[in-house]
């Protein structure tokens, strides 16, 4: 397992005497600082912020993360589960370029240090070369399942289905579905998207008993972060994919470059490329292709 020595969670200022009556515990050395407080403990520096963040750096970074997080200090802003879940999350709905990715991951309560240790959070807070390295770790320990819908694909579906929350619901509901082929669990996670009621919709008879909690940053919860990572990664990777195969630079997200390397690709490939490798129905395609 690859070796994390920064770890950021969020930690309230209700609790930092806590944390440091712990700290003092382990014989820390704590200091105050301007904003916050710091604490020295072997090769880990923890630096504690009163807008609610806490740091930890260091060669042994993990080994104290997860001493804190074992000790209830530090939350993945999710109550510890006493039952195994699965978590669903996607990648590249918002990105005009590459495909979208659900991604569903299962694991159990026993599984959260070792994944606190391998710093996993939301994909969103993560470098693209963690993302593929983390995710690589996760894909050897929890069982997982991928849903990656091309953009040929997914504007077929769009112009079927007319809404993207529908075309993500069913994806969640793919991922739920294939995980539960092999692991019988009680519980699914989910980020909140649309109508509650989408995803329970489109859950076939594996999922129909299934509990299904959605919520706001569903990535605070460890199984939907590990689910956001696994579908990053494949996104990247399919996105690098889609760029080699045209000989543009596809960039993620939206911004001038994504203009830019459209115009490049309409002008290399044709206007039929961007069915290959973008999401049409965004407002980006109009103008890159411009008025006719």
């Amino acid at each position: 397992m690859s070796q994390v020595t920064n770890f950021s969670f969020p930690f309230p200022e209700s609790s930092w005497q806590e944390l440091k009556k712990f700290l003092r515990r382990l014989g820390a050395e704590i200091t105050e600082i301007p904003y916050g407080f710091q604490a020295r403990h072997g090769d880990s520096v923890l630096n504690w912020y009163p807008s609610g963040k806490l740091v930890i750096q260091g060669s042994d970074a993990a080994d104290l993360a997860e001493e804190l997080y074992l000790m209830g200090l530090v939350k993945t802003g999710w109550t510890r589960k006493s039952e195994p879940r699965i978590g669903v999350d996607e990648s590249g709905k918002g990105d005009y370029f590459g495909p979208l990715v659900i991604a569903g991951a299962l694991l159990t309560p026993e599984q959260e240090p070792a994944l606190i240790r391998l710093g996993v959070r939301d994909s969103k807070s993560i470098s693209d070369s963690s993302i593929k390295k983390t995710a690589a770790e996760l894909e050897k320990i929890l069982p997982h399942t991928k849903i990656a819908i091309g953009p040929k694909k997914y504007n077929e579906l769009h112009l079927q289905m007319k809404n993207v929350n529908r075309i993500l619901a069913w994806g969640h509901a793919r991922a739920i579905e294939n995980l539960l082929e092999k692991h019988p669990v009680q519980l699914a996670v989910s980020d909140q998207f649309g109508d509650e009621s989408l995803i329970l919709n489109a859950l076939m008879q594996k999922g129909k008993n299934i509990k299904l909690v959605q919520r706001h940053r569903g990535e605070e919860d460890l199984a939907v972060a590990c689910a956001s990572i696994l579908a990053r990664a494949e996104f990247l990777q399919r996105l690098e994919q889609l760029s080699k195969h045209f000989g543009v630079n596809l960039p993620k997200g939206m911004s001038d470059l994504t203009l830019e390397a459209g115009r490049q690709l309409v002008n290399k490939a044709g206007e039929g490329a961007l069915e290959e490798a973008a999401k049409i129905h965004f407002k980006t395609t109009a103008k890159i292709i411009g008025p006719h």
